[in-house]
């Protein structure tokens, strides 16, 4: 039996909180919000996988990296940037810089501008060995014991940078 767990990312983070959906394997797929203030910030994990959803703002980057300590992180599978906006990218030049290894950086597709070099993501791992993959409605990331898919958005809109936002679903294995 599957569980499904659709990760809503345009939600306020008033507390950090874990969602736990145990598998009978024991492992677990869960989704940690960490408070970031007036940004975003979760982090998905599944046994040995470990994901960043967004890296809150640059002034919430210490709350982040004491928040991913504190959890034991030491990697991420990915950090995946659902847009470009300050409050969501913006933590990620600290991240970069910290003890902490990244295996890859994803970042939706679908951007307003018209140069990928101006991309906040590409800017920011740019000499450090990166590279960024841009995510589309069908891709699909691994997860230990499960699957991370991307479901959304289906089209570029050019007015409102927030519809261009990844929408992901998580899916593990379940018990009965």
């Amino acid at each position: 039996m599957k569980k499904s767990l659709l990760i809503l990312l345009c939600m306020l983070l008033i507390n950090v909180f874990s969602l736990p959906v145990h598998a009978d394997t024991g492992s677990s797929l869960s989704l940690l919000a960490i408070n970031v203030r007036k940004a975003d910030a979760l982090l998905l994990r599944s046994g040995k996988s470990a994901y960043l959803i967004d890296t809150g703002s640059e002034e919430s980057a210490p709350a982040l990296l004491a928040a991913l300590r504190e959890e034991g992180i030491t990697r991420l599978t990915g950090v995946i940037l659902t847009h470009t906006h300050k409050d969501h990218v913006g933590g990620l030049d600290a991240l970069l810089a910290s003890n902490i290894v990244i295996d890859q950086i994803y970042a939706s597709g679908y951007y307003n501008k018209k140069k990928e070099s101006k991309h906040p993501a590409v800017k920011a791992v740019k000499g450090t060995g990166l590279e960024v993959r841009f995510l589309f409605a069908g891709d699909t990331l691994p997860l230990d014991g499960g699957s991370l898919a991307v479901i959304g958005p289906l089209e570029k809109n050019d007015d409102l940078e927030n519809n261009n936002s990844l929408v992901l679903l998580a899916e593990g294995s379940g018990g009965k």
